[in-house]
């Protein structure tokens, strides 16, 4: 059995970059759901 690692990284965004990132993680999530649904329905 292997062994797993993980590292955990705090993030400092600027206002800017907060938005930036807060913008991009919103149009993944809504390509994310709609990937789910299509795969839910035709699969």
């Amino acid at each position: 059995m292997g062994m797993n690692r993980a590292w955990r990284y705090r993030l400092y965004p600027s206002k800017a970059q907060q938005g930036k990132l807060t913008s991009c993680l919103y149009e993944c999530k809504g390509l994310w759901n709609s990937l789910l649904e299509y795969t839910k329905e035709y699969y």
